[in-house]
């Protein structure tokens, strides 16, 4: 086994064992809760365990905050496989069940949980739609809702759906934190062929009326004494809120 290959199996059990702790955000902060998949992107879905869900829904995901709870399902054909994916909110009002349009029947989406990113006191929900398969890497995509005129639709940058992507390889990783009111998307890769030193790159995102701005970009240095310093780590997860999403969720 190469050296490339074991770090990354380092790489991965920190980001497994450390799914809390270094969001700048306040401690009190709701803590969204995904509950567990039983089921494999590209692989049959068991059936949806919720009752409020139609009888040929499968592959269901939820996550909960406060009395809402906004759930992730595929309507299946005959041979368990997705043939649709919609998103349902229900709860403290609301009442919606729609076509996933950002999904696909190859993508298996997840359902993740909610943060106020912008601090303006509206929740707004956090799906992952992508796993990105490189060199066997823990690296998806997600995407942020928001209610809008009584339907779920995507944050939106440059008139596109805006993907925050997390997770990454040995040499390579993204992430994003919430910062200021700010969502602060994240990118590091390594500098030297000893992977001791790394640029991170910084893009400040506004996110006002369900649409993001640019409005700052960064990059410095940092200097690492392995793949398992969190200066590092803390670069391939989504800090939000009080709340961390990893690419194993």
């Amino acid at each position: 086994m190469n050296r490339i290959v074991l770090a990354w199996i380092a790489l991965a059990g920190f980001l497994a064992g450390c799914a809390g702790g270094d969001d700048p955000s306040p401690a009190a902060a709701p803590t969204p809760s995904p509950v567990e998949t039983g089921f494999f992107s590209g692989g049959e879905c068991p059936p949806a365990p919720y009752d409020d869900l139609p009888d040929d829904a499968g592959c269901a995901t939820a996550a909960s905050d406060g009395d809402a709870r906004l759930t992730v399902y595929a309507l299946l054909d005959g041979e368990a496989k997705p043939r649709a994916w919609r998103v349902r909110l229900a709860g403290e009002g609301a009442e919606i069940d729609q076509k996933l349009r950002e999904a696909n029947v190859w993508s298996y989406p997840r359902a993740l949980g909610a943060t106020d990113v912008d601090r303006d006191g509206e929740r707004e929900w956090w799906l992952k739609v992508a796993d990105y398969g490189s060199h066997g890497a823990a690296w998806g995509g997600l995407h942020v809702f928001v209610v809008r005129g009584g339907a779920l639709v995507p944050v939106t940058f440059e008139g596109e759906p805006l993907t925050v992507d997390f997770g990454g390889i040995s040499r390579l990783g993204q992430g994003a934190v919430c910062r200021d009111g700010r969502l602060v998307l994240l990118r590091v890769w390594a500098r030297d062929r000893q992977n001791t030193r790394w640029w991170v790159s910084e893009r400040t995102l506004e996110i006002e009326e369900g649409r993001a701005r640019l409005v700052d970009t960064r990059r410095r240095t940092i200097a690492v004494d392995s793949y398992t310093d969190p200066s590092l780590v803390r670069n391939y997860r989504v800090r939000c809120d009080g709340t961390t999403f990893t690419p194993f969720d």
